[in-house]
C-alpha cells in the first residue's frame, strides 16, 4: 500500500506512515455477498487428452504385440502422463467468494493465490478461436501490493461467471 500523503510504499498493516507520520485510513473489510464462483480446467481438454491418450496405448500395444521393448515404455510413460494431467486438471482451479479470491495452478511448479477481494485490481478474460468455439478462457487476476502480481489460468470454464461476479463484488465494496 501507498501513503497518500507522501506517495512511499508502506506496510499494509501500519497506522502511521513511518516516512512523513500520516495516519492510514483503513478500509472496512469487506461484508461476505453470498456470491461464490468457482473457475476449473475446461472439459473439452480432458477429453482431447483422453483421446490422445487412447492412441498413445493403442501404439504401444501394437508395439508390445510385435515383441519390441519399446511397447512397454511407451505404455508406462502414457500412464504416467496421463496420471499427471488427471492431476493437474484437478489441481488448477479459481474461486471467489464474497470475501476472497483463490487460485491454484500446478503440481510440480504450483503457485497458489490466496487474496481479499479488495486487494484484486483486475480480472481479465480472453481467448482465442478455440476459445470462442469450447467456451474456455485465459483469467488473469492482478492483484495490488509491493509487486503488482499478475496470476493467469489458462483453458478455465465459468470464467465470465468469475469476472461478472468480482464486478459486483467490487462494486458493493465501493
Amino acid at each position: 500500500m501507498f501513503c497518500v500523503k507522501c506517495g512511499k510504499e508502506i506496510d499494509d498493516e501500519t497506522a502511521f506512515c513511518p516516512f512523513c507520520g500520516a495516519t492510514i485510513k483503513k478500509a472496512p473489510a469487506p461484508e461476505d455477498s453470498g456470491i461464490s464462483v468457482m473457475c476449473q480446467t475446461a472439459r473439452v481438454f480432458i477429453v482431447l487428452q483422453s483421446i490422445f491418450l487412447a492412441f498413445l496405448l493403442f501404439v504401444g500395444v501394437c508395439f508390445l504385440l510385435a515383441s519390441t521393448m519399446l511397447g512397454i515404455i511407451v505404455i508406462i510413460a502414457t500412464v504416467i502422463w496421463g496420471i499427471y494431467k488427471w492431476l493437474s486438471y484437478k489441481e488448477c482451479y479459481v474461486s471467489l467468494n464474497g470475501t476472497s479470491i483463490t487460485g491454484h495452478d500446478g503440481i510440480i511448479k504450483s503457485r497458489k493465490l490466496v487474496s481479499p477481494v479488495n486487494k484484486v485490481q483486475d480480472i481479465g478474460i480472453s481467448n482465442g478461436l478455440f476459445g470462442k468455439i469450447f467456451h474456455y478462457h485465459t483469467i488473469v487476476i492482478s492483484t495490488a501490493g509491493s509487486n503488482g502480481a499478475e496470476y493467469k489460468y489458462p483453458h478455465m470454464a465459468n470464467a465470465e461467471e468469475l469476472q461478472a461476479a468480482f464486478v459486483k463484488i467490487s462494486n458493493s465494496i465501493k
